[in-house]
């Protein structure tokens, strides 16, 4: 299991993904992840908590998107990280990538839901 450091733009340097034991990234809920397989893959985030489901991506050959992935329902509460693996990690690249919001006014108040 590899740990994928978060990418902040504006250049993106994408990791091999581990061959065993999946890929951890940190989450805070603005990433998501930058995918490139060389053929169709299917991706899984692994719920840490007992009973509930996985999430599951069918990713096409070429370049990729996942979802945000909410922190409280994905991550381990342990170590605040999401496990991500694939049904064949040969041939796939990824890089967590931040997201930022971006408001118009800075005294504006905060746009509702965002905090």
């Amino acid at each position: 299991m590899a740990l994928i450091p978060i990418e902040p733009g504006p250049a993106i340097n994408f990791s091999a993904a581990a061959l065993a034991g999946g890929d951890t990234f940190e989450n805070d809920g603005t990433q998501f992840l930058l995918i490139v397989v060389t053929s169709a893959r299917t991706m899984t985030i692994r719920n840490p908590r007992p009973g509930f489901q996985d999430y599951t991506q069918a990713l096409p050959a070429g370049s990729n998107t996942s979802p945000r992935f909410e922190p409280l329902w994905w991550n381990d509460p342990s170590t605040g990280q999401v496990l991500v693996e694939f049904d064949n990690p040969v041939g796939v690249q990824l890089a967590p990538v931040r997201t930022g919001v971006i408001q118009a006014d800075p005294d504006a108040p905060p746009a509702p839901g965002l905090f």
